[in-house]
């Protein structure tokens, strides 16, 4: 059984670090990835803002940080569209840091460098038992 999960963490990884993978990840993670050697590209982007993107063919992992108010926030789910005519995804509870004001998103680098210029837009929302309310909205313009 040791061996089944340490196969999978290995899969994991390297679909991760291939750029196979979107994921919502925590500023701890980055820092790790850094302290490998991984060349990580990263955008910031305030509250209901806008930043144009590029990536570097020596680029490992592309990180969009986007401000949020996260403070008394417990859960947060995004909904995420290529626009402007893409069908809208959505991922439940990501991961996030309520100190940190900000989500991290990483995007499928293979895909993301093969793709013409498009913008990709993502909404947090914030969510609890009886209902959910927009955070905050972001557009990430990629130059293809």
């Amino acid at each position: 059984m040791l061996d089944e999960l340490t196969a999978l963490a290995r899969g994991v990884h390297q679909a991760f670090a291939g750029g196979l993978v979107h994921s919502f990840i925590t500023a701890a993670f980055v820092d790790q990835l850094q302290k490998r050697g991984l060349r990580v590209r990263e955008y910031r982007v305030p509250v209901n803002g806008r930043v144009n993107c590029s990536v570097a063919p020596d680029d490992d992992v592309l990180v969009g940080r986007m401000a949020a108010p996260l403070e008394g926030i417990s859960c947060v789910d995004v909904a995420l569209r290529v626009s402007p005519d893409g069908e809208e995804a959505w991922v439940r509870d990501v991961p996030f840091d309520e100190g940190s004001g900000e989500v991290l998103f990483a995007p499928k680098l293979t895909e993301l460098r093969m793709m013409p210029a498009h913008d990709l837009l993502l909404r947090l929302l914030a969510r609890d038992a009886q209902s959910s309310r927009e955070i905050g909205h972001y557009t990430f313009h990629h130059g293809g």
